[in-house]
């Protein structure tokens, strides 16, 4: 958690945190696209729905997730900052009673992101954080 916290993630907004690997997806070239932006901002929307109709004591804004985004969507992680990320997600999801959902939920998105440009191909930055994902995350 603390590490979660580190990277601007504390109190209700924690369970925005899966934001972090999905955006690094879209990092992953270099650069985000309009496209992958756009995806992005549409996970985000979804994502604040899912977590308000699980019936927080205070429901998540919007507001409160776009800032979460914009701020991911300035500046790259850093490598230690994306791998401290990861583990510290990978943790919170095999202890939590729906980290397999969220997991999931995430990979699916990643994929996404990655797959929106429409290339045939994937950028080799894409393909290794894919495989990173794999690797932390499928199996636990």
């Amino acid at each position: 958690m603390n590490e979660l916290v580190e990277l601007g993630f504390a109190g209700d907004e924690l369970e925005l945190a899966e934001l972090l690997l999905v955006c690094e997806m879209a990092w992953a070239d270099g650069e985000v696209q309009p496209v992958e932006r756009y995806l992005l901002e549409r996970y985000c929307d979804e994502l604040v729905e899912l977590v308000n109709a699980r019936g927080p004591a205070v429901p998540l804004t919007h507001e409160q997730a776009r800032r979460q985004l914009d701020r991911l969507l300035r500046r790259r992680l850093s490598p230690g900052q994306r791998r401290r990320a990861l583990d510290a997600l990978r943790t919170l999801w095999n202890t939590a009673p729906r980290g397999e959902v969220t997991r999931n939920r995430t990979l699916e998105w990643a994929t996404a992101v990655a797959d929106s440009e429409g290339e045939p191909r994937w950028h080799p930055g894409e393909e290794h954080w894919q495989a990173r994902l794999l690797l932390a995350l499928r199996d636990g």
